[in-house]
C-alpha cells in the first residue's frame, strides 16, 4: 500500500509544479508588447475566418 501511495503522490507533486513553472515563464512572455501584437493578429485572423465561414454556410 505504501508503494501505491508513493506512486500516486510523487507524480501529483511534480506535474503541478511543472505547470506552475511553465505558467510563470508564459506570463513573463505574454506581457511583452511583441507577444500582444502577434496574439491580436492571430485573433483577428480567426475572427475574420469565422465570419467568412458563417457567410458561406
Amino acid at each position: 500500500m505504501l508503494i501505491l501511495a508513493a506512486c500516486s503522490i510523487i507524480p501529483e507533486f511534480f506535474i503541478p509544479l511543472e505547470y506552475g513553472m511553465l505558467a510563470s515563464k508564459a506570463s513573463h512572455w505574454a506581457t511583452q508588447e511583441r507577444c500582444a501584437v502577434i496574439t491580436e493578429r492571430i485573433a483577428g485572423t480567426l475572427v475574420i475566418g469565422a465570419g467568412i465561414m458563417a457567410t458561406l454556410v
